[in-house]
């Protein structure tokens, strides 16, 4: 534990060594369940402080799904308390270790108009990434596991483009997030990092996703690309979301929610320029990122 208290701010040190008595295996038992909301709480009190988060996985590698997403569903529990709002949610890493969390609406989404991008100052983000993602808007309320995609589809009226602005505030998070089991365990319990998002136009949902080719540019070079023809149907990756997280954890889906099942690109730490992602018929995004 040496080596990681030494590579971060004396305010995290404190809120970690609150959740060691906690959170270390030898601590948790059947007869001493894991305290969620204290852990959310501690999560939403560094979060709202602009400090890093803990990292739960560092802490104890061995919390199991149901703990981790039970400290998620404290953590948002808390935010919509504050006044936030539900605008839809995210999956990651569907379908080989896939998990999901919820994205809030009201402030927290972009709507470019037209002329110059949006700007985005990193200094609201200890870790600014940004990430291209494709946009499922339902209009139909959700509120009972569906039979198939098809069944999905008549509950979707739109595609759009989006881009994530998530704010990865873990130490070390350059090793972190090439350990897959890592990021995932720590990425559930702080709900997917999910900060902002922006969302571009709506086109029909008719639109043929499989030959779409998706990249991400930073001022004028691009820094990541991917061809959907041949890649996993994303329909299906949204059927996982909707069956498999939002209505397993209790959500419900509401006219105007949309979900984005992962990034198409890459997850791009932010430095200072204008990220250009163009997802081909779904039209373009732009941000501006200035230090």
């Amino acid at each position: 534990m040496t080596d990681f208290y030494s590579s971060v701010p004396g305010r995290v040190k404190t809120v970690s060594a609150w959740l060691l008595c906690m959170l270390l295996p030898h601590a948790v038992s059947a007869a001493e369940p894991l305290d969620t909301d204290y852990a959310a709480r501690i999560i939403w009190q560094a979060q709202h402080n602009g400090d890093w988060l803990p990292d739960i996985y560092r802490l104890n590698p061995q919390l199991e799904d149901s703990s981790l997403y039970a400290i998620q569903r404290a953590y948002v529990s808390r935010r919509l308390a504050a006044g936030d709002v539900i605008g839809g949610y995210k999956g990651s890493f569907i379908p080989t270790a896939s998990m999901g969390g919820v994205l809030f609406g009201g402030s927290a989404i972009l709507r470019p108009g037209p002329g110059k991008p949006p700007v985005i100052t990193p200094d609201d983000y200890k870790i600014l990434v940004v990430e291209a993602e494709i946009g499922f808007k339902f209009c139909t309320p959700i509120t009972k596991p569906l039979k198939d995609v098809a069944a999905l589809k008549e509950a979707v009226c739109a595609l759009m483009p989006v881009m994530e602005i998530a704010d990865a505030a873990i130490a070390d998070f350059d090793d972190v997030k090439n350990n897959l089991p890592h990021l995932r365990s720590t990425l559930i319990s702080i709900n997917a990092a999910s900060t902002r998002t922006m969302v571009g136009k709506e086109s029909p949902a008719s639109l043929p996703l499989q030959q779409l080719a998706v990249s991400m540019n930073l001022d004028g070079t691009e820094i990541g690309s991917r061809d959907l023809t041949g890649a996993a149907d994303q329909w299906q990756n949204v059927l996982w979301l909707v069956n498999n997280y939002i209505l397993q954890q209790g959500y419900t889906i509401e006219p105007g929610y949309f979900a984005i099942t992962g990034n198409l690109t890459g997850i791009h730490v932010a430095t200072e320029g204008t990220y250009r992602a163009d997802f081909g018929a779904l039209g373009v995004l732009e941000l501006q990122v200035q230090l």
